[in-house]
Protein backbone atom coordinates (compact mmCIF):
# COMPACT_ATOMS: atom_id res chain seq x y z
CA UNK A 1 0.00 0.00 0.00
CA UNK A 2 0.86 3.54 -1.06
CA UNK A 3 2.15 5.52 1.83
CA UNK A 4 -0.53 8.83 1.60
CA UNK A 5 0.57 12.44 1.87
CA UNK A 6 -0.39 13.43 5.32
CA UNK A 7 -4.34 15.01 5.29
CA UNK A 8 -4.49 19.26 5.20
CA UNK A 9 -7.15 20.79 7.44
CA UNK A 10 -6.95 24.39 5.84
CA UNK A 11 -10.06 25.44 5.69
CA UNK A 12 -11.87 23.00 8.18
CA UNK A 13 -11.04 24.59 10.94
CA UNK A 14 -12.59 28.21 9.97
CA UNK A 15 -15.81 26.24 9.54
CA UNK A 16 -15.59 24.06 12.07
CA UNK A 17 -15.09 26.36 14.44
CA UNK A 18 -18.32 28.38 13.15
CA UNK A 19 -20.25 25.00 13.99
CA UNK A 20 -22.06 24.56 17.40
CA UNK A 21 -21.46 20.47 16.74
CA UNK A 22 -18.33 18.43 18.14
CA UNK A 23 -16.37 17.66 14.73
CA UNK A 24 -13.17 15.91 15.37
CA UNK A 25 -11.42 13.30 12.62
CA UNK A 26 -9.83 10.41 13.72
CA UNK A 27 -6.88 8.33 11.79
CA UNK A 28 -7.17 4.92 11.44
CA UNK A 29 -7.03 2.03 13.19
CA UNK A 30 -5.62 0.43 15.22
CA UNK A 31 -5.69 3.50 17.57
CA UNK A 32 -7.93 5.61 15.67
CA UNK A 33 -5.78 8.64 16.76
CA UNK A 34 -7.70 12.32 17.10
CA UNK A 35 -5.82 14.30 13.65
CA UNK A 36 -8.66 17.44 14.55
CA UNK A 37 -11.22 18.65 16.65
CA UNK A 38 -13.12 22.10 16.72
CA UNK A 39 -13.53 24.63 19.28
CA UNK A 40 -17.13 23.39 20.33
CA UNK A 41 -15.90 20.14 21.53
CA UNK A 42 -12.62 21.23 23.38
CA UNK A 43 -14.25 24.08 25.46
CA UNK A 44 -16.95 21.71 27.65
CA UNK A 45 -13.95 19.63 28.07
CA UNK A 46 -11.80 22.48 29.60
CA UNK A 47 -8.80 21.22 27.14
CA UNK A 48 -7.08 22.96 23.99
CA UNK A 49 -7.67 21.44 20.55
CA UNK A 50 -3.83 20.64 20.72
CA UNK A 51 -4.68 18.66 23.40
CA UNK A 52 -6.50 15.82 21.64
CA UNK A 53 -4.06 15.94 18.55
CA UNK A 54 -2.00 13.23 17.92
CA UNK A 55 -3.69 10.87 21.06
CA UNK A 56 -5.89 8.17 21.12
CA UNK A 57 -9.09 7.68 22.47
CA UNK A 58 -8.14 5.94 25.59
CA UNK A 59 -5.21 8.10 26.36
CA UNK A 60 -7.27 11.24 26.86
CA UNK A 61 -9.25 9.41 29.75
CA UNK A 62 -12.53 8.41 28.02
CA UNK A 63 -14.66 5.83 29.84
CA UNK A 64 -13.81 2.34 28.61
CA UNK A 65 -17.25 1.21 27.64
CA UNK A 66 -17.33 4.74 25.21
CA UNK A 67 -13.79 3.96 23.93
CA UNK A 68 -14.90 0.64 22.83
CA UNK A 69 -17.90 1.75 20.99
CA UNK A 70 -16.67 4.68 19.41
CA UNK A 71 -13.72 1.96 18.13
CA UNK A 72 -16.19 -0.57 17.20
CA UNK A 73 -17.95 2.03 15.26
CA UNK A 74 -15.07 3.18 13.02
CA UNK A 75 -13.53 -0.41 12.60
CA UNK A 76 -17.46 -1.43 10.88
CA UNK A 77 -17.25 1.78 8.97
CA UNK A 78 -13.38 0.95 7.81
CA UNK A 79 -15.23 -2.69 7.11
CA UNK A 80 -18.48 -1.02 4.86
CA UNK A 81 -16.51 2.04 3.89
CA UNK A 82 -20.00 3.59 4.22
CA UNK A 83 -21.52 6.65 6.75
CA UNK A 84 -22.73 5.35 9.76
CA UNK A 85 -24.92 6.82 12.57
CA UNK A 86 -24.45 6.28 16.25
CA UNK A 87 -26.10 7.08 19.38
CA UNK A 88 -24.84 7.49 22.70
CA UNK A 89 -25.10 8.99 26.27
CA UNK A 90 -22.05 10.89 27.60
CA UNK A 91 -20.63 12.77 30.71
CA UNK A 92 -20.43 16.21 29.79
CA UNK A 93 -19.32 18.74 32.54
CA UNK A 94 -21.80 17.97 35.05
CA UNK A 95 -24.85 16.28 32.84
CA UNK A 96 -25.41 13.08 31.19
CA UNK A 97 -25.95 13.93 27.31
CA UNK A 98 -27.40 12.07 24.91
CA UNK A 99 -25.40 12.51 21.79
CA UNK A 100 -26.11 11.64 18.09
CA UNK A 101 -23.28 10.98 15.54
CA UNK A 102 -22.81 11.03 12.16
CA UNK A 103 -19.37 9.24 11.02
CA UNK A 104 -18.21 9.17 7.59
CA UNK A 105 -15.29 7.57 6.49
CA UNK A 106 -12.38 9.86 4.01
CA UNK A 107 -11.18 7.60 1.65
CA UNK A 108 -7.71 6.87 0.08
CA UNK A 109 -7.08 6.61 -3.92
CA UNK A 110 -6.16 2.98 -3.19
CA UNK A 111 -10.13 2.77 -1.25
CA UNK A 112 -8.46 2.57 2.16
CA UNK A 113 -10.03 4.15 4.70
CA UNK A 114 -6.80 7.12 5.55
CA UNK A 115 -9.41 9.22 8.47
CA UNK A 116 -12.85 9.33 9.96
CA UNK A 117 -15.19 12.55 10.37
CA UNK A 118 -17.08 12.31 13.24
CA UNK A 119 -20.35 15.10 13.36
CA UNK A 120 -21.70 14.95 16.60
CA UNK A 121 -24.95 16.77 18.07
CA UNK A 122 -26.37 17.08 21.68
CA UNK A 123 -29.77 15.72 21.61
CA UNK A 124 -30.73 15.83 25.30
CA UNK A 125 -33.04 17.92 24.73
CA UNK A 126 -35.21 16.12 22.06
CA UNK A 127 -34.36 12.95 23.79
CA UNK A 128 -36.11 14.75 27.28
CA UNK A 129 -38.95 15.79 25.01
CA UNK A 130 -39.83 12.07 23.55
CA UNK A 131 -41.60 10.50 26.49
CA UNK A 132 -44.05 13.91 27.20
CA UNK A 133 -44.79 13.97 23.34
CA UNK A 134 -45.49 10.23 23.14
CA UNK A 135 -47.67 10.55 26.03
CA UNK A 136 -49.78 13.47 24.62
CA UNK A 137 -50.57 11.69 21.77
CA UNK A 138 -51.53 8.83 23.81
CA UNK A 139 -53.82 11.43 25.83
CA UNK A 140 -55.01 12.75 22.17
CA UNK A 141 -55.78 9.42 20.94
CA UNK A 142 -57.33 8.19 24.12
CA UNK A 143 -59.75 11.44 24.02
CA UNK A 144 -60.69 11.21 19.90
CA UNK A 145 -61.61 7.71 20.77
CA UNK A 146 -64.81 9.04 23.02
CA UNK A 147 -62.89 8.01 26.64
CA UNK A 148 -64.41 8.95 29.70
CA UNK A 149 -63.11 11.75 31.14
CA UNK A 150 -62.13 9.41 34.24
CA UNK A 151 -60.06 7.52 31.85
CA UNK A 152 -58.60 10.54 30.48
CA UNK A 153 -57.76 11.91 34.32
CA UNK A 154 -56.36 7.91 34.91
CA UNK A 155 -54.19 8.34 31.43
CA UNK A 156 -52.86 11.40 32.69
CA UNK A 157 -51.51 10.29 36.08
CA UNK A 158 -50.48 7.42 35.23
CA UNK A 159 -48.33 8.72 32.86
CA UNK A 160 -47.02 11.46 34.59
CA UNK A 161 -46.08 9.05 37.10
CA UNK A 162 -44.01 7.06 34.41
CA UNK A 163 -42.80 10.21 33.23
CA UNK A 164 -41.74 12.28 36.35
CA UNK A 165 -41.51 9.50 39.44
CA UNK A 166 -41.23 11.00 42.82
CA UNK A 167 -43.00 14.17 41.47
CA UNK A 168 -45.93 15.61 42.66
CA UNK A 169 -48.99 16.04 39.80
CA UNK A 170 -51.30 18.36 39.77
CA UNK A 171 -54.49 18.76 37.63
CA UNK A 172 -56.20 21.87 36.92
CA UNK A 173 -60.30 21.02 35.59
CA UNK A 174 -62.31 24.02 33.94
CA UNK A 175 -65.27 24.40 33.09
CA UNK A 176 -66.56 25.71 30.27
CA UNK A 177 -69.80 27.80 32.74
Amino acid sequence: MATAAPLKFEGLEAFADSATDFISVHGPGPHYRYLFVNEALARPTGRRREDYVGHALAELGLPEHLTRLWIGHMERIAQTREPAGLEFEARLIDETQVLQARVHPLLAADGSVEAFVWITRDTSETARAEPIRASQEQVMRLILSGATLQQIIKMIVTLAEKNSPGRPIALMLTSPD
